[in-house]
């Protein structure tokens, strides 16, 4: 149990000052490709970044409805769900920002270049505000879990989420994607991050 929460404290040690210096840790959202330079995660926006750019630009400017904006975008070949916009709108990642429940309050400028300008995310975001007010955090913290939702399934790109083994008191984190039957132990995930 105490080197289970020395190797916990220093994982998120290392996650916290990867956020502080403006890093993400796991896969990028959508419309961000990756790659490695000088031992370094370089992001790049791709065609559906493009893509996204105009579905902001068309819920800000426009204050189109996501269900349209959805149509639009799978003209243009690239399929997302409305509910799947809803939550891009959201994303601050888009402009250029990171925010993590590891920084508190603090918002830090991300290491990638911006989507859209903070004033597009702004106008999209008071849009989508006034016709669907907030009425839910669904955010879960687990400190035991500090991956949970940063991670992403190598097989099928799913968010990882985490349970605990009560018997042995032990974690791990899994990918919900039926069938795909993918998980880790927490200790092995967090022994990938420690400083």
């Amino acid at each position: 149990n105490y080197d289970n929460q020395i190797r916990r404290e220093r994982t998120i040690r290392g996650m916290k000052q990867k956020f502080e210096n403006g890093y993400i840790i796991g896969k990028a959202p959508m419309g961000y490709s990756q790659s490695r330079v000088n031992n370094e995660m370089v992001l790049t926006i791709n065609e559906t970044g493009k893509a996204i750019a105009k579905a902001f630009k068309w819920k800000a400017e426009q204050k189109l409805p996501s269900a349209e904006i959805a149509k639009r975008l799978q003209k243009m070949g690239i399929k997302i769900r409305e509910k799947q916009l809803s939550r891009i709108f959201r994303n601050l990642f888009y402009c250029g920002l990171l925010s993590n429940s590891m920084l508190g309050d603090k918002i830090v400028k991300g290491r990638w270049p911006a989507l859209v300008s903070q004033e597009i995310f702004l106008k999209a975001n008071e849009v989508l505000s006034e016709v669907h007010p907030s009425k839910y955090n669904n955010k879960r913290e687990n400190e035991d879990l500090p991956l949970k939702q940063l991670i992403s399934c190598g097989k099928c790109g799913t968010m990882w989420t985490g349970y605990i083994v009560k018997r042995k008191n032990i974690y791990y984190y899994k990918c919900n994607t039926k069938g795909c039957k993918c998980n880790k132990s927490a200790k092995s995930m967090h022994s990938l991050f420690s400083l």
